[in-house]
């Protein structure tokens, strides 16, 4: 595919587009782009128990991981979706208060949230 694009102004001056290309997307119902259409936590700010929910395309493995700001990790979880809606509690008791980031990822993307621990 060929395109051609020219812009004149009132004044004369022209632009002229010539020579590039599109890329090719394909998309297709059967193949999800991502697995998790939304990726919600409540409530936040949490005290000892956190709910995470999940809309879900497909059954996947994921790693639900809590860091402290510095990095550090404090909580690691696997987790396996199934279609539809999937809600898990984590027990954060243990975890002092302070902000912290989750993540929700496996090998295929990567979600990451704020959560503030009262």
């Amino acid at each position: 595919l060929r395109i051609q694009i020219r812009f004149a102004t009132a004044s004369g001056n022209n632009l002229y587009l010539d020579n590039f290309s599109l890329g090719t997307w394909h998309t297709s119902v059967e193949e999800p782009l991502a697995d998790i259409s939304a990726f919600k936590i409540y409530p936040n700010p949490a005290k000892n128990l956190l709910n995470i929910n999940l809309s879900s395309a497909q059954i996947s493995n994921f790693t639900v991981t809590i860091n402290n700001l510095t990095g550090q990790t404090m909580l690691t979880m696997p987790i396996t979706t199934h279609i539809g809606i999937n809600n898990y509690q984590v027990n954060t008791a243990h975890l002092p208060k302070g902000i912290y980031f989750i993540h929700l990822q496996n090998d295929k993307e990567r979600l990451k949230q704020k959560l503030v621990i009262d």
